[in-house]
């Protein structure tokens, strides 16, 4: 794991210092090892201060409101190691009673009962021997899954007994990296070049998909989250978030925030947007650190970053229900959630400690509050209450 340097502030851009964080970490492991067991590990509410630093003022939230104690937050999730032999990469719910998970070696992985445990998923082998890196389901009768050769998978009947998906070029031969389907009507991927494509028919073959290079000179998307048709944010690999009211324009409907120098230039690693006023994006290399904003188009000033979450380790997904309910995920699939994630580190608490294998890929999906479903390695943890 790449250790993070902290650069100083920049104006404009809020930043949560982790006071005290290490002390809790510590004390943390130290009641597991008294108590725990498996993996050594165990949930512990984050009741550190959190200070909100800017130009302007420095305030510190309250603890109300902020997550359950650790052991009913762990009982709440359920894990399972399924069989599969690649990596998991992403994960998309369109309902509690389907899930389409894509790993590294081409296979759809499909759950009518994401909490039913490992059997209860089934794996297809849908793009050969390559990796595909993201899936949106945006309903029960689409999913669109993206790969590194520039393709775009698409099943009209993904939670079927034998599903079908079509392969369609859309990016030549690029690595396309993440897609966001808000809608049937709309969506969105990013590649590794720079370049944004969307379609407002995804099912109509390569002609309906467009593509634009909106990412500058940095040209290397790593992620992508649209609320709806008015707003859409992406993530690249210089730790830039891009905007777009209009996802579907040309490039300059397009809009850099460059927050890198406050993270270190590290990639971001995933976003989520539940709502067009409320974003959040996690830094993958970082220390736990994970940029909030309730004006995601108000510039870079609007985003506000925290560090120092799930003891200070890589963060590798982000998915947030609504503007109320976010989880996170680690490089080892350690979860935690907030039902305030704009407050920094006090509203934040571990829900589960999993201690998978390192990896620098995963995913999560919150289709309700009822309903979220994390995967990474080769491990699912889903919770009906998380």
């Amino acid at each position: 794991m790449r250790s993070l340097r902290l650069l100083p502030n920049r104006a404009g851009i809020a930043r949560r210092a982790p006071a005290g964080v290490m002390a809790l970490v510590l004390a943390g492991l130290l009641v597991a090892a008294c108590g725990s067991g498996g993996n050594g590990k165990t949930a512990t509410s984050n009741g550190a201060t959190a200070t909100t630093s800017s130009a302007a003022a420095t305030t510190t939230p309250s603890n109300t409101g902020a997550p359950t104690s650790a052991g009913s937050q762990s009982s709440k999730w359920k894990l399972a190691t399924l069989t599969d032999t690649h990596l998991l990469n992403d994960v998309s719910c369109a309902s509690r009673s389907l899930c389409v998970a894509v790993d590294s070696g081409g296979n759809a992985l499909t759950s009518s009962d994401p909490l039913g445990g490992a059997s209860s998923w089934t794996s297809s082998d849908v793009d050969g021997t390559k990796n595909i890196n993201a899936v949106s389901c945006p309903t029960t009768t689409m999913c669109v899954a993206v790969d590194n050769s520039g393709n775009a998978l698409i099943s009209s009947d993904p939670g079927g007994a034998a599903p079908t998906w079509k392969a369609t070029d859309i990016d030549a031969s690029n690595d396309v990296v993440g897609v966001s389907c808000p809608s049937a009507a709309l969506c969105v991927a990013v590649d590794k070049s720079g370049n944004v494509l969307t379609s407002a028919d995804p099912k109509g073959g390569a002609s309906a998909w467009k593509s634009v290079g909106a990412d500058g000179t940095n040209k290397a998307f790593s992620a992508v989250a649209c609320a709806n048709a008015s707003l859409c944010v992406a993530g690249d690999g210089s730790g830039n978030l891009i905007v777009s009211t209009n996802p579907t324009g040309s490039a300059s409907a397009w809009s850099l925030l460059a927050l890198g120098g406050e993270a270190g230039s590290s990639p971001i690693g995933a976003v989520a947007c539940p709502s067009t006023s409320f974003c959040a994006a996690v830094v993958t290399g970082g220390s736990g650190d994970l940029f909030t904003s309730t004006d995601p188009t108000g510039g870079e000033g609007s985003w506000t970053l925290t560090s120092g979450l799930l003891g200070g380790v890589q963060l590798v997904a982000v998915a947030c229900a609504t503007t109320s309910l976010c989880v996170i995920e680690d490089e080892s699939t350690d979860v935690a959630a907030s039902t305030q994630p704009q407050f920094g580190l006090a509203g934040w608490a571990i829900a589960q400690a999993i201690g998978s294998p390192s990896h620098t890929d995963g995913g999560i999906s919150c289709r309700t509050t009822h309903l979220c479903v994390v995967v990474g390695a080769d491990d699912v943890v889903a919770s009906a209450a998380p």
